[in-house]
Order: structure tokens, then C-alpha cells, then sequence
């Protein structure tokens, strides 16, 4: 009996709600690999996507940020030649001056600087200062270059923009005697604008009259930031739209075709609002009017991507839905996020979903783990007792 009891509390006690789980295809050269995520992952994840974790083949958690949106930004240009107006050494150090001369009634705007060389096989500390008039100096950063074998460093960003019209790069413990043989100023991209991720979907839905209200009811967009409702329907008209769930009203569907001219308002704005539950209503008020026909029904919603370092012939996967109280979880990508973005990275899908745990299911689950603490505290009090009264009767 001891031993039957004992076998049921350990194996409960290990009872663990399993997460659904979706395998990536991986594939690119790329060190970092980004996927979009898709409504059934939305739908069955926590609201802040804090349930989500990304797992190799080994099964073990691999760091990640989660990124809603992409840079626009401007093309870079391919810069200003500087001309070398002075050098000198001091010791083993070595300085070399450069002048930048800019086109007509423009400033010198520098993000960058490119250095070309023919000399191989260095790495070299430099200093770089700036100056107005090749009298003061201020310095500006320090940095490393380097050209070994098949790879080079030979360009140095700031971190912001500068208008100097004069250089002074200054190679330390120059034994070597590296020089330069061009120097270029380069203004490199600038963010101009922010694209947020929008995805399409034709969802499934249903409608239904109710007194004089025609309800569509939209399934399966749980957790879905939504942008915007697309309605086609034929005819002239014009209807007060509201979505309770979102605490949206005075919302307006019309149409109009006279003669040449046609107008309409097919599109309900959401701004961004996610709806907690699976499906979601929308009701049309057509007052005594007949209801409209409705011919089809899309919508927009802004989409995230998980973006991670990958091995390019490991498996990857995604784990959400596991548990409603589970953290965000805070890794050191997240430093280097905007450096990441500007790099070349792999566009990824999704290969298989495997949906154990499903949104509807979580009430059940709550209350069978409800259950299941009730019943594992009964055994250990019985198996408590069971243990008192055998070493009673030894005594």
C-alpha cells in the first residue's frame, strides 16, 4: 500500500502542462536568423508573449529578442576624399593630418571614415582627433584596424555626426611604418522612419442577424494587435459600426455609387487592439434598413518576428502556451539589438505546429491542477500517517 502511494505521489507530483510547440525550417548563411510570428502562436500564447522560448536540438533555451518593426532610412553616398596636408613622428608613433574640402555651400558631415592601404598583415591602434582649423585638436575616439590575411577592419563609425573639416590619426608603436594611401569621408545611412510589421489574413468568421443588428463574429484572433477591419459588401449605404469587446463605437461602413462616382469606408481603423478572447464581435447597425450583403471580410495586424544567433545546420523550435504566469525572460541579445538589425539576417518560416495545450483548454487545466494539488496533499498527509502509526508500534 506504502509503495502504491508513494509511486502516485512521485509521479504527480512531476505532472507538468505540456507547451505547444512550432518547428522552424532553418536555412541561409547568416549568423542570425529572424521568424514571424503567426496567429496560432498569438492565439494560444500569453497576451505580452512571455511564454515564448526558443529551443535547439539539444533542447536547450537559446537567447532571443522579440522585434516588431524595421528601419527605413536613406542610402549612404560614397563619401569625400580627404587630402593629406601634413605628417610628422614622435618616436614610433606616427601622425598623419587629412583635409576635407566640401562641395559649395554644403557642410562636411562625417558618420565614418574608410581607409584604404596596400599594406597586409597589421592591426594597429590609432587615435583619431578633429579639428576646425588644424590648430586645435579635440580628441574623438580610439580604435582599433586591421588587415590579416583575408580579414580587414579599415573603417570607423562614431557615434555621431561630425563636422570637422580637419583629421589627425595618430598610429601608435608604428614600427611597421604603415601609411595610408586614401581617406574617405563617408555619411552612412540615417534612419529616416520606422515600418511596423503588417500581416494579412482572411479570417474565418460568421454572421448572424439580431434584431437590427447584423453580428460578424471573427474566430481564432486572440492576442492579434489589429490594424484594421476590411469589409467588402454590395450596394448604397451607411452604418454605425461597434466593437464592445475593444471599447470602440461610432465607427462608420458606408457606400456609395452614383453614376460614375463611387465612394466608400470599407476599412474600420483598430489602432493596434487585441481582443483577449478567441473570437470577437462586430455589430453593424442597420436601424430599418435591410442588412447589408456582405461579400468578404479581411484584416491587418501589426506582427512581430523572433530574431536569434543560430548554427546554420541546427533545428530550432518555438515553445509557447506553457504557463499564464511565466515571465519575459532577459538575455544579453537584447544589447545588441540595433546592431543586430542593421546586419544581414536570415528570413525563416515556420514547418510544423504542434498545438498540445490550446487557449481553450487552459480554464480545464487550471482547475485540474486545482485538483491535482488537492489530491497530492490528501496522499501526503495518509502517507504521513501511515509513517506515525509504524513507528508507534515499534516503540
Amino acid at each position: 500500500m506504502k509503495s502504491f502511494v508513494l509511486f502516485i505521489l512521485l509521479n504527480l507530483t512531476f505532472i507538468n502542462i505540456s507547451a505547444n510547440s512550432a518547428e522552424i525550417i532553418n536555412s541561409g548563411e547568416s549568423d542570425y536568423k529572424s521568424v514571424r510570428l503567426t496567429p496560432e502562436i498569438y492565439s494560444n500564447s500569453n497576451p505580452d508573449l512571455s511564454d515564448i522560448r526558443v529551443f535547439d536540438s539539444k533542447n536547450e533555451t537559446v537567447p532571443f529578442f522579440i522585434n516588431s518593426y524595421e528601419n527605413y532610412v536613406e542610402e549612404s553616398f560614397d563619401g569625400i576624399t580627404a587630402t593629406q596636408v601634413y605628417s610628422f613622428t614622435k618616436g614610433n608613433d606616427y601622425y598623419y593630418d587629412y583635409e576635407l574640402f566640401a562641395p559649395k555651400n554644403t557642410d562636411v558631415i562625417t558618420t565614418s571614415i574608410k581607409i584604404e592601404t596596400s599594406d597586409k598583415n597589421f592591426a594597429k591602434n590609432i587615435d583619431i582627433l578633429g579639428s576646425f582649423d588644424n590648430i586645435r585638436w579635440k580628441p574623438i575616439k580610439t580604435d582599433t584596424i586591421y588587415s590579416v590575411n583575408n580579414s580587414s577592419k579599415l573603417e570607423i563609425f562614431f557615434d555621431t555626426e561630425l563636422r570637422y573639416n580637419f583629421f589627425r590619426f595618430k598610429i601608435n608603436n608604428n614600427l611597421e611604418q604603415i601609411s595610408f594611401d586614401k581617406i574617405i569621408s563617408k555619411k552612412n545611412k540615417k534612419v529616416i522612419g520606422t515600418i511596423y510589421f503588417i500581416e494579412n489574413l482572411s479570417p474565418e468568421y460568421t454572421i448572424e442577424q439580431k434584431g437590427k443588428k447584423t453580428v460578424i463574429t471573427l474566430k481564432n484572433i486572440r492576442n492579434l494587435k489589429l490594424k484594421e477591419i476590411m469589409i467588402t459588401a454590395n450596394g448604397n449605404f451607411k452604418r454605425d459600426v461597434s466593437i464592445p469587446e475593444l471599447g470602440l463605437y461610432g465607427m462608420e461602413l458606408y457606400n456609395f455609387k452614383f453614376e460614375d462616382d463611387e465612394y466608400g469606408g470599407s476599412a474600420l481603423e483598430l489602432g493596434g487592439a487585441a481582443c483577449s478572447e478567441n473570437n470577437l464581435e462586430i455589430e453593424i447597425d442597420n436601424k430599418d434598413d435591410k442588412p447589408i450583403e456582405i461579400k468578404g471580410l479581411d484584416l491587418k495586424y501589426y506582427a512581430d518576428e523572433i530574431v536569434f544567433k543560430a548554427e546554420n545546420k541546427d533545428k530550432y523550435s518555438v515553445n509557447f502556451g506553457a504557463d499564464e504566469k511565466l515571465q519575459m525572460p532577459v538575455y544579453d541579445i537584447v544589447s545588441y539589438k540595433e546592431k543586430i538589425l542593421e546586419s544581414e539576417i536570415d528570413k525563416l518560416i515556420f514547418d510544423e505546429f504542434k498545438i498540445d495545450n490550446p487557449y481553450n483548454a487552459k480554464s480545464s487545466n487550471n482547475i485540474s491542477t486545482f485538483l491535482i494539488n488537492i489530491l497530492i496533499f490528501v496522499i501526503m498527509i495518509s502517507l504521513g500517517f501511515i509513517i506515525f502509526s509504524k513507528l508507534k508500534k515499534l516503540k
